[in-house]
């Protein structure tokens, strides 16, 4: 029973260890990565969040307007291109007579 105990007990001691070296890793890489993962870090990243959704509600506004501008112009040079093969045939038919 002993020997069941101690085991068991360097089970638990390894498993402790390997826990110890993985998390000191992984915080490693974070820090290679640039994240500061301290005590503000998820405010900062919920803030960073907010600013991105922002701009990118900014955008879509921007697109949706420059999107009905064109809309526009395009409708513009549309008639003036009508009224201006209007105005040409009425002064070629004015030229013919």
């Amino acid at each position: 029973m002993h020997n069941t105990t101690k085991y068991l007990f360097n089970c638990k001691v390894l498993t402790t260890v390997k826990k110890s070296i993985v998390e000191k890793e992984l915080i490693a890489e974070i820090g290679e990565l640039g994240v500061r993962a301290d005590e503000g870090a998820e405010e900062r990243a919920r803030n960073r969040r907010d600013e991105l959704y922002q701009q990118l509600s900014t955008s879509r506004q921007r697109r949706s307007y420059v999107e009905k501008q064109l809309t526009l112009i395009e409708s513009e040079a549309e008639n003036l291109n009508k009224t201006h093969s209007q105005k040409r045939n009425v002064i070629t038919k004015l030229n013919v007579n």
